[in-house]
């Protein structure tokens, strides 16, 4: 996979660090990463079903379905991966555009910036799985959304 180097800056500590990332043409896909020097998977969110079924839930909740359009496309990202990949290796959850500082460990970022000029990067990134997603019932899996969407639907 063709990836493009993305310097970040740390909110906390100022710290600056590239980061290979999807080009910002790729629309649909993301990279989702888990914590610490976790591992990296790819989503086409066009092509996965389980987004599709993972939005629906979202959208069954009248809780959520009245939320604005952005606050709802944010509480997808923030809960699909968690409740519907498998996590990875050290059984750390996955998360849509987690971006950690290697100096403090802060996920908040004060900006961010393709480098100048233009890095590219070849990396094997695989897929995202839903081995687990797959063995549960209809009712656990809106179960598990929910109880996954309520600590972000709650936080201001």
């Amino acid at each position: 996979m063709r990836l493009t180097l993305v310097s970040f800056v740390c909110a906390h500590c100022e710290h600056v660090f590239d980061v290979p990332e999807l080009p910002v043409n790729a629309y649909g896909e993301f990279l989702l990463r888990s914590a610490g020097a976790g591992e990296t998977r790819y989503l086409n969110a066009l092509q996965d079903l389980v987004f599709s079924e993972v939005e629906a839930i979202l959208k069954a909740d009248t809780r959520i379905a009245t939320l604005p359009l952005t606050r709802r496309l944010k509480l997808l990202r923030d809960v699909y991966g968690p409740a519907a990949c498998d996590p990875d290796a050290s059984s750390k959850p996955l998360h849509i555009g987690l971006h950690e500082c290697p100096a403090c460990g802060s996920q908040e970022m004060r900006s961010w910036a393709v480098t100048s000029p233009a890095q590219w990067i070849d990396l094997e990134v695989p897929s995202v799985s839903h081995s687990r997603w797959s063995c549960l019932s209809p009712g656990q899996k809106s179960e598990l959304v929910l109880q996954t969407s309520a600590k972000p639907l709650f936080e201001s």
